[in-house]
């Protein structure tokens, strides 16, 4: 078993604090801060077996916002208070069962979160959130993926910071990536072929590293489908929610030392848009 504590602390200048026609809208301010936060935690992971993990979590958090964020969007905070102060429990399991973690080509994964935050405080969330994916090697140079996410949030009716869903934490639908969608409930699928064009290694004469002597340096062509979903009670101008959403795309995926991966993609959605994408994490 290992533990962590973590301590986080700040203010800022810049908040998000509504969201129109699916896009975050910000206030600033140059005379004052118009956020502060702090947040405390302690987790603990236990690995009884080499590919699951279990981990328990708990955390403060306090969040502080001048009275105007709250004229412009009374929805913003649990009743409307400029301060509020809760805890958060969460429970996570995770499962990978492939062949090389960063970028797998077969195998399995999946992972399970429970979380609730509030617990006698203001704030009054239960989520659910699950995620998986299958990896199948046809033949020798050619793969298919298939990943799936689903989240809930009960009750139904919560304040603007509990709205989060699909555009936030590498959680979102290729094509929509200027885009937030905010909701309570709803998921999506994402289906990639993909066919390796390179898999070589560059030799770099050093007589001091002999580890470094060998760059890796894989090419993987990929064409992808995505379908989703998203459940908002109080849509407004959301476009996005309560729809479903369709894209499709075509990439290159590079993968060389340090595990460094970088996913060029060209997307297209079903609002008519198109556009050239560089991703450097992995996604969901």
């Amino acid at each position: 078993m290992t533990s962590s504590l973590g301590l986080a602390l700040g203010k800022n200048r810049q908040l998000d604090y509504i969201t129109t026609d699916n896009k975050r809208q910000f206030f600033k301010s140059d005379q004052t801060f118009v956020h502060s936060f702090f947040n405390s935690y302690l987790e603990f992971s236990y690995r009884k077996a080499i590919k699951t993990r279990h981990t328990f979590g708990v955390s403060y958090q306090t969040l502080s916002v001048p009275d105007t964020i709250l004229k412009i969007n009374p929805s913003f905070s649990p009743d409307q208070k400029t301060t509020v102060r809760y805890p958060e429990l969460y429970y996570t399991l995770t499962h990978f069962n492939v062949d090389y973690i960063p970028y797998p080509t077969k195998g399995y994964t999946a992972e399970i979160s429970l979380r609730n935050r509030g617990l006698g405080s203001d704030m009054n969330l239960w989520q659910l959130t699950a995620k998986g994916s299958g990896l199948w090697q046809l033949s020798d140079k050619y793969f298919f993926n298939l990943r799936v996410f689903g989240g809930l949030k009960v009750p139904f009716k919560q304040p603007y910071i509990n709205q989060q869903f699909l555009g936030f934490n590498e959680i979102y639908l290729q094509g929509y990536e200027y885009y937030v969608i905010n909701g309570v409930g709803g998921g999506y699928a994402k289906a990639i072929f993909s066919r390796e064009l390179l898999n070589t290694n560059f030799h770099i004469p050093s007589d001091r590293i002999k580890k470094l002597n060998y760059i890796p340096f894989r090419l993987y062509a990929k064409v992808y489908g995505n379908a989703g979903y998203v459940y908002d009670p109080e849509p407004g101008n959301k476009l996005l929610s309560n729809r479903m959403l369709y894209s499709a795309g075509v990439g290159i995926d590079v993968i060389t030392f340090y595990d460094f991966i970088v996913r060029l993609e060209w997307s297209f959605n079903q609002l008519g848009q198109n556009d050239l994408y560089l991703h450097r994490k992995n996604y969901y």
